[in-house]
């Protein structure tokens, strides 16, 4: 019985192990989002002025392909940053009922 005890006692510390290697990721991701926030925020903040500014382009195809990796460049990060901002207006309820539990 005793090395039962050893074996349970074993897995709690490897458990609280595991529990403070994940809240220290989780200090170091918030750190990270912290500090791109301000990007985002400026990202966000010339979302709207470039969205009213897209039309459709009439040009030649040769000329569409020579720039379209500058397109792309641009579009695919504004892109990524629309899906976090939408994801985070999605989860601001259910994170800030969970922190009214703790």
């Amino acid at each position: 019985m005793g090395s039962v005890n050893n074996n349970g006692i074993d897995n709690l510390i490897s458990a609280s192990k595991s529990l403070k290697t994940s809240l220290q990721k989780s200090i170091a991701l918030g750190l990270a989002l912290d500090q791109a926030g301000s990007r985002f925020d400026e990202i966000n903040h010339r979302l709207p002025s470039l969205a009213s500014a897209v039309r459709p382009i009439r040009a030649q195809r040769e000329a569409l392909v020579a720039v379209g990796g500058h397109i792309n460049r641009a579009v695919v990060p504004a892109a990524a940053n629309w899906r976090v901002r939408s994801s985070e207006t999605r989860e601001e309820p259910s994170s800030s009922s969970s922190s009214e539990e703790e």
